[in-house]
């Protein structure tokens, strides 16, 4: 295990399926989480859907996964800020083509994206997340739904408008 690596006890499994999240496809994703930030491209990245992530997540046995999942996100997401800044700050070489051959290259910044994170809109995610889990790790019991009132008139039914005859042209 590398020093970047997380370190968590993997979901054990019923069945030992060669397609299945074995402990080394767990580690996988957790490491893939955490270099990319995404859910969607680390379940891609090891083969696996989405569902089936979050289903490993919620089950019996895996709160150690879970935790790794949640510090994997906020460690991919920093990340992600890090390198988004970097680009703000620096620009970014891109190339420019005609007619399908490169023939030139151009320093960009990217302004728009500048905007956006100094706008606030990039607020730290890790809390949300964080929140999240918690919720979503949580047993919560439905509020019972007051009893609603039944009108005492019943409603007429409702009538359709005739359908409008298309107009036919004659030259």
């Amino acid at each position: 295990m590398t020093q970047d690596e997380i370190a968590f006890t993997p979901v054990p499994s019923k069945t030992n399926r060669r397609d299945g999240w074995t402990a080394e496809r767990q580690r996988d994703y957790i490491f893939c989480l955490q270099s990319i930030g995404s859910v969607t491209a680390a379940c891609r990245a090891v083969g696996k859907s989405v569902r089936s992530a979050y289903a490993l997540r919620e089950r019996p046995g895996a709160d150690s996964f879970a935790q790794a999942w949640d510090m994997a996100i906020e460690m991919g997401v920093d990340e992600l800020r890090d390198s988004v800044i970097d680009r703000i700050r620096h620009g970014a070489i891109v190339p420019v083509f005609r007619k399908g051959r490169e023939v030139n290259k151009v320093h960009r910044f990217y302004d728009r994206l500048a905007i956006a994170v100094l706008g606030g809109r990039s607020r730290h995610l890790g809390e949300d997340r964080a929140a999240a889990a918690c919720v979503s790790r949580a047993k919560v019991e439905p509020k019972p739904q007051p009893p609603q009132a039944t009108p005492a008139v019943p409603r007429p039914p409702t009538v359709k408008p005739p359908r409008a005859v298309p107009r036919i042209r004659f030259l």
